[in-house]
């Protein structure tokens, strides 16, 4: 009823969409995929739409999502990944954050780099690799750093530890990676003592 309702304001409507996703309300399923595709509708109710649409763990919203992907709102896309989040098994969902990692947008590509990191998808770490080395952002590549000393794999780790050996790179990224190691306590002992004591 409250959606079919014409007199909200739209922060309320914002807040309306929210919940619906915590609720996990089934019902409003069909009406959220129609706000979420209505490109007239405001941008931010579109956004919590689409993330509500992964709350409901409805393994039918990832088409939905992964087709609106191609949006020209960077914030839309941020929020299609929160709720691509909820999917991370599912094929399309998970290439969509994966392909999310390179976005040309820096808040999509830090949504994206923080969700392989939590659901653990281990196959986006080449392209965490790269974006660690080149991503002109500095908060996108700290979070890549994590992202990678937490998923611990050899790739990663060995990727890790060759930044702290080579002495081109600065001494603000190795402080960053020393405390991403020692956080994780995976690999990078060894080299940590190595650094330290040639200083």
């Amino acid at each position: 009823e409250y959606l079919e309702r014409d007199d909200f304001t739209v922060p309320q409507r914002q807040n309306l969409m929210k919940v619906l996703g915590k609720l996990q309300a089934l019902s409003t399923w069909e009406k959220l995929c129609e706000i979420c595709q209505d490109e007239e509708e405001n941008s931010f109710v579109r956004m919590y739409a689409a993330e509500s649409l992964g709350l409901m763990g409805v393994e039918k919203s990832v088409p939905v999502l992964v087709g609106h992907f191609d949006a020209t709102d960077p914030n839309l896309r941020q929020y299609i990944i929160k709720g691509l989040s909820n999917f991370p098994n599912v094929i399309e969902a998970k290439a969509t954050i994966i392909q999310a990692i390179r976005d040309e947008h820096w808040r999509v590509r830090q949504e994206a780099i923080r969700t392989v990191k939590d659901k653990d998808i281990k196959d986006a770490m080449p392209y965490l690799i790269y974006q660690a080395k080149n991503d002109s952002e500095k908060v996108i590549k700290e979070d890549s750093y994590a992202s990678i000393a937490a998923l611990n794999t050899d790739e990663g780790n060995d990727f890790l530890v060759s930044q702290l050996q080579d002495k081109k790179v600065a001494d603000a990224t190795k402080k960053k990676i020393v405390e991403v190691l020692l956080k994780e306590d995976h690999a990078g002992q060894k080299e940590i003592i190595e650094l330290a004591t040639s200083v």
